[in-house]
């Protein structure tokens, strides 16, 4: 399982997220934490601590699927659909906190800042371009796979 190269291009993507969020939470920590914490209240060792866990859901989730793949192929999809779907809530839900870029204080005064007037764009472009190259590469070797056989 750990020889696919579907799991390692993924494991470097989730890595790749994990350098940006460390990005961002050196940048601005009470945007990491969405505002829900003030950042001076949080003990200085439980930030990075947690960037530690950051691949576990995609390790997880990867060998959920492979099992699910295994009773039926569609399986593996819907988790996928799934997980997917959950994410998108998840954004949606948070929108005006991932796109404003003021203090825990300001936030919960109502004051929002400007997305594209901050380097969270940056965050939004880089994720995109990472989802774009993993999907460009999973069909690559999704149909260097299907020439093979």
């Amino acid at each position: 399982m750990l020889a696919r190269r579907s799991f390692w291009l993924g494991l470097v993507e989730a890595l790749i997220i994990t350098g940006l969020a460390v990005f961002f939470f050196v940048l601005k920590p009470e945007w990491m934490w969405m505002y829900s914490l003030h950042e001076k209240e949080v003990p200085a060792w439980l930030g990075p601590s947690l960037f530690c866990l950051y691949p576990f859901p995609y390790v997880a989730s990867y060998f959920i699927g492979l099992e699910l793949k295994k009773a039926k192929a569609i399986y593996a999809w819907v988790w996928a659909g799934a997980v997917a779907l959950v994410a998108l809530i998840m954004h949606l839900l948070i929108l005006n906190r991932w796109t404003s870029w003021v203090t825990t204080d300001e936030f919960i005064a109502g004051m929002r800042g400007g997305f594209f007037t901050t380097p969270l764009w940056i965050y939004l472009f880089a994720s995109i371009l990472i989802a774009g190259l993993s999907a460009a590469a999973f069909l690559y070797l999704s149909f260097e796979r299907a020439a093979e056989n």
